[in-house]
């Protein structure tokens, strides 16, 4: 995620703090402090930051279950909303989903009840707490911070996406119908709960509108990625690769290439080969990037993507759509036998979509 800068590395996971995350301390704690003082500006500080303590080991358990079912976890950010667990796919089989999306609020609830539990056998009234007394005094912190941890696992279990109780209702979905199907039925769901957190955020309390922004945004990410998958997933590379790219020697420059590579056949990459072998891609933006930093005159051997991943020609282009998010890639080599073939991209895949959906809504309409 742009802007985000790594801070410590658990479990094999990184731990990323978002640029604006110090800034969510920073409001609290002057909140606090202009209502009661500079103590209690200090006392929001610490309230802020032992939160997101908990909402690392919220989605540190999102990250560790999913480890167990073979997911790659790229890393998990602290965001100002809360933290984000950044996944390169959720697991194939809908109980593995389930058991996933489960792990971080039952992780909340437990943490929430052992907290309040060891609050109360410290003497202090766990159901006698609010803002201002946490503003005037140290005590209300920790049991402030039980209730919270028990809010937000029920918080997270409301059956809309992206939250997680949207992804359990997709998994347990996912069990009865298709796995689209179960997506659609789940993202409406999530739609529905976004209407009614913006009516009441109307009624009741301007910041459910954002909340509302939020979860209608994720409902319809979820439901588009389902429908895209849907109807890549019969098509294969080989119908819609791109077999006329020319392969580009690594010692061209750029100042050589840069007109080719919006005016050529290879829909925005550049096949390179060094000594007459294929080495990888230089896609457009890469190009771009390069002359931005670097100039024209460097070659294409110094900003080649030479780990470009390799999809063979009957793979299904959902696979590969699938890939392109996980790998952060819009290029890929296709090879046949250990010999380059062709190259297929985002493009070509946008291509394809556009094409079968254009089809599909002509049959419908029939």
């Amino acid at each position: 995620m742009k802007w985000s800068y790594r801070i410590i590395t658990i479990f094999g996971i990184p731990l990323k703090m978002h640029i604006t995350f110090p800034m969510l301390i920073i409001a609290y704690a002057a909140l606090f402090g202009y209502q009661y003082g500079i103590w209690a500006a200090l006392r929001g500080t610490v309230l802020i930051s032992a939160l997101f303590v908990f909402v690392v080991f919220h989605e540190l358990a999102h990250s560790k279950q999913a480890q167990k079912y073979g997911v790659k976890v790229r890393d998990v950010t602290l965001l100002p909303i809360g933290g984000v667990s950044n996944m390169e796919s959720m697991p194939s089989e809908p109980r593995e989903e389930l058991k996933v999306a489960l792990a971080g609020p039952l992780t909340s609830l437990v943490l929430g009840f052992i907290v309040l539990g060891l609050n109360y056998l410290a003497g202090y009234r766990i159901l006698d707490f609010s803002l201002e007394k946490i503003a005037t005094s140290w005590d209300y912190i920790p049991v402030y911070l039980g209730w919270i941890n028990i809010f937000l696992a029920f918080f997270n279990l409301l059956p809309a996406f992206p939250m997680d109780g949207g992804r359990v209702v997709r998994a347990y979905l996912a069990q009865r119908m298709n796995y689209a199907r179960a997506t659609r039925v789940a993202a409406s769901i999530g739609k529905l709960f976004a209407v009614l957190f913006g009516i009441a955020g109307l009624l009741v309390n301007p910041f459910l509108i954002f909340i509302a922004f939020f979860v209608y945004l994720g409902a319809s990410s979820e439901e588009q990625g389902a429908i895209v998958g849907e109807i890549l997933r019969d098509m294969k590379v080989k119908n819609v690769m791109n077999t006329q790219c020319d392969t580009v020697p690594a010692e061209t420059t750029l100042a050589q290439i840069v007109e080719s590579i919006f005016h050529g056949s290879c829909g925005g990459a550049v096949p390179v080969t060094e000594y007459g072998t294929f080495i990888g891609v230089a896609t457009r933006d890469d190009i771009l990037s390069a002359i931005h930093e670097h100039g024209l005159e460097i070659n294409l051997g110094r900003i080649v993507r030479r780990d470009t991943p390799f999809v063979n020609g009957d793979e299904s282009l959902n696979e590969v759509y699938v890939k392109m998010q996980q790998n952060q890639r819009n290029a890929f080599a296709v090879v046949e036998r250990g010999e380059l073939v062709g190259i297929v991209t985002l493009e070509d895949l946008g291509r394809a979509y556009a094409l079968k959906s254009a089809i599909l809504s002509g049959k419908n309409t029939m």
